[in-house]
């Protein structure tokens, strides 16, 4: 059997990034673990997000998060 996820990129949750996920919370007013993903994402070079709990339509920076139920 193949494993479908081996070769899937994993961001380590590191010091820097949890001080830019503080600060995108704070720029955001959002929560630090929507933050987290926002710049979790960021660094692994996804440019979009699909989430029901973000705003739709709205930008994180380069990251812009879409409604897939909207």
């Amino acid at each position: 059997m193949v494993d479908r996820h081996s070769g899937l990129h994993v961001v380590t949750v590191d010091a820097d990034l949890v001080m830019r996920a503080i600060a995108g919370s704070r720029d955001w007013q959002s929560s630090f673990w929507d933050a987290l993903i926002v710049r979790a994402a960021e660094s692994a070079g996804c440019r979009t997000i699909l989430s029901e709990d973000l705003a739709s339509d709205r930008e994180y920076g380069p990251v812009t998060v879409l409604n897939p139920f909207a």
